[in-house]
């Protein structure tokens, strides 16, 4: 308790690290904080963050199901890129911004069947796109963010209908 701050890259490849609790008092994680940490399977983030920077937890290959509290608006690129088997994701509605990659291949993006023709959606979170994806496309209803890059490289799409349930595109 009474640790403000997270620094960029300070437990950076502790692969015997195996869970962090944080406490209420940390009001921002650094970028690549837990970067590589393959041994981390549980970490608990206070709902005192509003931001998950790029890499946060990059590469964490246990970890296998996080929360995002209330409260985090922003997701950064490639935040959980890398955590093989994180199959569990509780986004909330308070995220405004997720980064490219920023769950690229976790468990969720490498299963076919969670793949909505050729698009990943994390609830209400367009994801991202396969780049074989072509002609019309229209989002689903109920999508709130487009993340960045979400459609990079889809030289093959011709036009896309995007809902008023959208709010952001990144």
């Amino acid at each position: 308790d009474g640790v403000t701050s997270i620094g960029d890259k300070a437990f950076y490849s502790c692969k015997n690290l195996v869970s962090v609790d944080i406490p209420d008092s940390v009001v921002s994680i650094g970028e690549s904080a837990f970067h590589h940490c393959t041994g981390l399977t549980k970490i608990t983030i206070p709902d005192s963050i509003t931001c998950i920077n790029h890499a946060t937890f990059y590469n964490c290959a246990r970890l296998t199901s996080i929360n995002i509290p209330d409260g985090v608006t922003s997701i950064g690129s490639s935040a959980f890129c890398g955590c093989t088997k994180l199959k569990n994701i509780n986004i909330p509605d308070s995220v405004t911004n997720i980064g490219d990659n920023a769950f690229g291949y976790t468990a969720i993006y490498n299963d076919p069947k969670k793949w909505e023709n050729s698009v990943l959606y994390i609830g209400k979170y367009l994801i991202k796109a396969k780049e074989s994806l072509s002609g019309d496309y229209s989002i689903k209803e109920g999508t709130r963010i487009i993340t960045d890059r979400a459609f990079n490289s889809c030289n093959g799409l011709t036009s896309i209908t995007i809902p008023d349930s959208v709010t952001e595109i990144a």
